[in-house]
């Protein structure tokens, strides 16, 4: 076989070569340092476990008193919905059953329908006896929902 080409060999010689880095050009972090700072405190690298149990009741602590302290039944609502979304709802089952209680027993009807809707589900995912005649006064009479909802 005959090679196409040519290459001519030389010898290698040792000349310092300058190495050339790329750095990209990262946009800094939301987060800033916080995790880099806050995990390797001496505190936390003694018994990391602890320090975040102790966090954890801190924030249980926290979306208690948010549920104890809430404007309104649509409020209290949703934050129900959003424990049971983050699915961490069964750490507040106690609380989370004494407003629906409340809630059953107050009679919510005719504020708007999203209120109306989340009344309706949460109620009946706790097993609350419900009817779905709460819908009614938001369906026209033949049975669809009223055209100033559908907007």
């Amino acid at each position: 076989m005959e090679a196409k080409g040519s290459m001519a060999c030389s010898s290698v010689s040792c000349h310092s070569v300058e190495t050339i880095h790329f750095f990209a050009d990262y946009h800094s972090t939301v987060w800033g340092d916080y995790f880099i700072e806050n995990y390797l405190l001496p505190s936390n690298l003694q018994k990391p476990e602890a320090c975040i149990q102790k966090r954890i009741e801190e924030l249980k602590e926290e979306v208690k008193n948010l549920l104890k302290h809430a404007n309104d039944h649509l409020q209290e609502m949703e934050l129900i919905d959003a424990l049971q979304r983050l699915g961490v709802a069964y750490h507040f089952e106690k609380e989370i059953d004494e407003i629906l209680s409340q809630i059953y027993n107050a009679h919510i009807e005719g504020e708007n329908l999203h209120a109306v809707a989340l009344h309706f589900r949460l109620l009946r995912q706790h097993g609350y006896i419900i009817s779905t005649n709460v819908f009614i006064e938001f369906k026209e009479a033949e049975g669809s929902f009223k055209a100033t909802l559908k907007k």
